[in-house]
């Protein structure tokens, strides 16, 4: 298995979303960066804080589109763990 944390370590989600006033914890940030890189992914809109938080961590290449970088967080979140329960899944089911 692939952690995301290999990828996104919990320090930067932590400088990302208290620079922005998020108010979120880092589990709560590595689901909210999951799901904003998959509204990009879907070609939806973010707004301007939304954006920033994206750039700090280089997940939206020239074009719009997700950067190399993000679909492989994008995986690392959904692949399965040893205990048959992808960490998307469990941090979904622990905060939505």
């Amino acid at each position: 298995m692939v952690d995301s944390r290999h990828f996104i370590f919990d320090e930067h989600i932590k400088i990302a979303l208290d620079r922005d006033e998020w108010g979120k914890s880092v589990e709560e940030g590595r689901l909210m960066l999951f799901e904003l890189t998959i509204k990009v992914q879907a070609g939806f809109y973010v707004s301007h804080t939304e954006r920033r938080l994206l750039d700090y961590f280089n997940f939206i290449n020239k074009n719009g589109k997700p950067s190399k970088i993000a679909r492989e967080f994008l995986f690392s979140m959904i692949d399965i763990a040893g205990n048959g329960v992808s960490l998307y899944c469990e941090l979904h089911n622990k905060y939505r």
